[in-house]
């Protein structure tokens, strides 16, 4: 039955493709039927949701498969996800907010908020920012999801995962994506404005964004229309494990939905957030000290997708994968949420873009 509805799919997408009055929502909502439905059938995705939004205009916000396998749940536009390292554009938009205020500066060195790093006490926010600081990331190791499954997060324990770890380079000199970064930002979130990660985000950037279905992973035992996420175990999806929210603060924790991300983007671009001068600071790409750039800003990466300019970020977590990419030559927003790790949002969204494009 997979199989068929596949190849249906397929069939209709090749006679409308090629058909002189094929609208392009029709196109778009095609091609997001196709993605979707390999990405379930073929890569064992549980659920998939699915946005895209042209010239202000909802082509498509779909849901498809099941947010929980054992309760035959299904997915659909409001369904909330884990959005990753999607996180990390609303932890920039914080820091770049309190500096706004003058309650910081970029250029402050790391150590005057998290002294308890004594190997990075001299990076710079900035350089936390553009992920040009040389700070070791703390995720990587195939013993992290036992970690975090299994233990209580603390700074320390998080500074303790590498702890004698030199700097991979002199900060500024070179890029490398480190969720450490963006951990240690959402400490310093924390100290300078004096409230929680969680009550800062929700109040300072949910509220002005309208993002009234978005919260933290810590709170997905309450909220209703919630994706359980999956990850491929022994040729097995199974249910992801139980990870306290605050091993991945600031750099992967927020819930979120098709709807509230597109709110978070048009907010974020229109200058509702964060000042248009922050907003240029967030989706240019930096560059290092010698001048070469590095493809990604404060929370987004720059690039090009079939010759279109792509800002954008994907994420993952132990059991979903994320994808908000925007194409401002375009006017186009593509926003994809799945709920098995294995499975690659922006290879779907990609997929939605070049069969369009």
């Amino acid at each position: 039955m997979a199989t068929t509805n596949l190849s249906c799919t397929l069939i209709l997408w090749m006679l409308l493709g090629t058909a002189s009055g094929a609208s392009e929502a029709t196109r778009v909502q095609l091609a997001a039927d196709q993605a979707a439905q390999k990405a379930i059938h073929e890569l064992n995705a549980p659920g998939v949701a699915i946005a895209v939004e042209i010239d202000g205009k909802i082509v498509i916000q779909r849901g498809y498969g099941l947010r929980n396998l054992a309760a035959k749940a299904p997915v659909t536009p409001n369904t909330r996800f884990e959005i990753a390292s999607v996180s990390k554009q609303f932890t920039a938009a914080a820091v770049l907010q309190l500096a706004e205020r003058h309650q910081l500066n970029l250029d402050d060195a790391l150590g005057k908020y998290v002294p308890e790093y004594n190997i990075g006490a001299a990076v710079t926010l900035r350089q936390l920012l553009y992920q040009t600081s040389g700070i070791p990331n703390f995720t990587e190791g195939s013993d992290f999801m036992q970690v975090a499954s299994t233990q209580k997060p603390s700074l320390q324990a998080i500074l303790g995962r590498i702890s004698g770890k030199p700097l991979a380079f002199p900060p500024g000199s070179d890029w490398a994506y480190s969720n450490t970064n963006y951990v240690l930002l959402a400490y310093v979130v924390e100290r300078v404005s004096g409230e929680t990660y969680n009550r800062y985000i929700r109040q300072h950037i949910f509220g002005p964004a309208g993002m009234t279905n978005s919260g933290f992973a810590s709170g997905e035992p309450r909220f209703t229309n919630v994706a359980t996420g999956y990850y491929p175990n022994a040729g097995v999806i199974t249910p992801s494990p139980h990870v306290d929210e605050r091993w991945a603060l600031g750099a992967g924790t927020i819930v979120s939905t098709l709807g509230d991300v597109i709110k978070w983007d048009h907010s974020l671009l229109q200058g509702r957030v964060v000042s248009l001068r922050s907003v240029g600071l967030m989706r240019d790409a930096g560059s290092t000290s010698s001048g070469k750039s590095t493809g990604y800003g404060m929370g987004w990466y720059t690039d090009k997708e079939k010759g279109h300019e792509r800002i954008w970020h994907n994420g993952a977590t132990f059991g979903s994968s994320a994808m908000n990419a925007t194409f401002p030559s375009d006017n186009e927003i593509i926003v994809v949420l799945d709920n098995n790790v294995a499975v690659d949002a922006e290879t779907i969204a990609s997929q939605i873009f070049d069969a369009t494009h």
